[in-house]
């Protein structure tokens, strides 16, 4: 890598035109930087330690914050924060710590489970269960688990309201996740450590209360809206697709909206309309509404992590949801804020390492303990 290939890669991300590698390297480049060591090396040197760079950071997919780093510096400045942290790179002497554990005491992601808890009491562990049907009953409902792991909810809309409607709960546990179809064909992700409560079959209402994260694709039906409650809230639709994150851990209740229209409404009687790619964050039956990226929020659903300027504490709640491990704090907690985007898939070793390359944050597991230190 030449002087001239950087200021290269420096001029197409300004631009907007960087390859995902390219963006990773600048952006790793960034968070890594640490403004205390100013000394100065000749470029041969330079160059060798951003190649050596690159080779740590090529297995790390780095989220994208397009010119959210030349919001702050200009291309001038961006090409001296690269020299000054290729010098800081050769002036360690030493290899960002590597993280080391054993493959036979490695932590497995989560999987695609769930428990089903029927109206009568009865719970079935869709693990458990044979894929078809499991259940059919008399008035028209059929309830079947498809081997792609989603959970099919069918029945026969009466078209009236029905006073003694039979209430399931679809709950998922740490390390788990799930999807379901309700009986009016709107589906339904679950998060590990979420549930959400339902009726077998939807009359002139549709709705279903939630706790932890759900994501939502509501079928159009003017006729019918479709409620969501959760804690100190009410989410209104007709038909979109939209995230609720209302995790008991978290500071705060965020509804994202990804498509359609929502009205989110409080027990306080406040209420706020959102638009696509807003988010209604709710604190103390306050609504505060902002712009947000929405590949951030429902990363979860498809598959992986993706951190925004994420503190630890918010990064590691994550982890321990996925990964059913318990996490815990010694000496001082990092204040730096971590970017990135990593396999959900991946086991929980590869994803401590992608982190602790940023050398921000170091780790040890001791079993399904993970203890964090600066």
């Amino acid at each position: 890598m030449t002087e001239e290939e950087l200021q290269q890669i420096l001029k197409r991300y300004s631009e907007g035109k960087a390859t995902e590698q390219e963006k990773a390297l600048l952006e790793s480049w960034y968070l890594n930087y640490n403004s205390d060591h100013s000394e100065q090396a000749q470029m041969p040197e330079l160059l060798e330690a951003v190649d050596r760079v690159w080779a740590n950071v090529n297995p790390i997919t780095v989220v994208a914050r397009q010119l959210s780093l030349f919001a702050k510096l200009s291309i001038a400045a961006a090409v001296l924060l690269i020299l000054s942290f290729g010098t800081w790179f050769i002036l360690q002497k030493q290899e960002p710590a590597v993280f080391e554990l054993s493959v036979a005491k490695d932590i497995a992601p989560g999987q695609n489970k769930a428990t089903l808890t029927l109206a009568s009491g009865r719970k079935i562990i869709l693990a458990e269960t044979a894929v078809g049907e499991i259940l059919r009953e008399p008035g028209g409902l059929s309830i079947s688990h498809t081997k792609s792991g989603e959970l099919i909810y069918t029945s026969k809309a009466t078209g009236k309201q029905t006073a003694g409607a039979a209430w399931n709960t679809l709950e998922t546990f740490k390390g788990e996740q799930h999807q379901l179809m309700l009986p009016d064909g709107s589906h339904v992700w679950l998060n590990a450590a979420s549930s959400i409560t339902f009726p077998d079959s939807f009359s002139a209402t549709r709705e279903v209360s939630v706790s932890g994260e759900v994501y939502f694709e509501v079928a159009h039906d003017p006729s019918r809206p479709f409620i969501v409650k959760s804690k100190g809230q009410r989410v209104e639709v007709l038909g979109t697709h939209f995230n609720i994150n209302v995790y008991p851990d978290e500071l705060s209740g965020k509804t994202t909206l990804l498509e359609g229209a929502v009205r989110i409404s409080t027990d306080a009687n406040g209420s706020s309309l959102l638009k696509p790619g807003e988010q209604a964050s709710l604190t103390a039956g306050k609504i505060r509404v902002a712009k947000v990226s929405t590949d951030e929020v429902i990363a979860w659903k498809n598959g992986y992590f993706m951190f925004e300027s994420e503190d630890i504490r918010s990064v590691m709640r994550k982890i321990s949801r996925w990964y059913n491990v318990e996490v815990v704090y010694e000496g001082e907690v990092p204040q730096d804020t971590f970017g990135g985007t990593i396999d959900r898939f991946a086991k929980v070793s590869q994803v401590l390492k992608k982190l602790q390359l940023t050398d921000k944050v170091h780790f040890k597991v001791e079993g399904r303990r993970i203890i964090v230190t600066k």
